[in-house]
């Protein structure tokens, strides 16, 4: 299952419709409602919006689809003997959300190199060259 798909679960769960989900995280102009739409990428920044917004929710369940999409209740708790695991589980969330983002931006560069060469391809084939008679 894809994080857009989860997004979608999430959303779902708090009778909210993606606009007002948009809202909630303070995400911009119906860029959720683009990642359910076309099961896209999920950049770095929304997720972090999601989880500030909803600490309930396990960044492992929505990051990488493990586990409940609610934080156990032993998760939470005021102690700092048990918030030293839950400070080290946000830094390793930080990350992953972060290795997404780079990720994303592979894909973007990726994307851009294929149009390059689609181009390129296109201009050499546009052009001919001379046949070698020497064979």
């Amino acid at each position: 299952m894809l994080i857009s798909s989860r997004i979608k679960d999430l959303i779902s769960e708090k009778n909210l419709s993606i606009s007002a989900f948009e809202l909630e995280i303070n995400a911009g102009n119906s860029s959720v409602l683009r990642i359910i739409q076309r099961d896209s990428n999920v950049s770095g920044n929304i997720l972090t919006k999601i989880l500030n917004r909803y600490s309930e929710i396990s960044p492992e369940w929505l990051i990488l689809g493990k586990g409940s999409m609610y934080k156990e209740s032993g998760d939470i708790s005021n102690s700092s003997q048990s918030n030293r695991p839950i400070e080290e589980y946000k830094k390793q969330c930080a990350k992953c959300i972060e290795n997404c983002t780079l990720l994303d931006q592979l894909r973007d560069h990726i994307e851009t190199q294929k149009d390059l060469i689609r181009m390129y391809k296109e201009k050499l084939d546009q052009h001919s060259f001379p046949q070698d008679r020497s064979r």
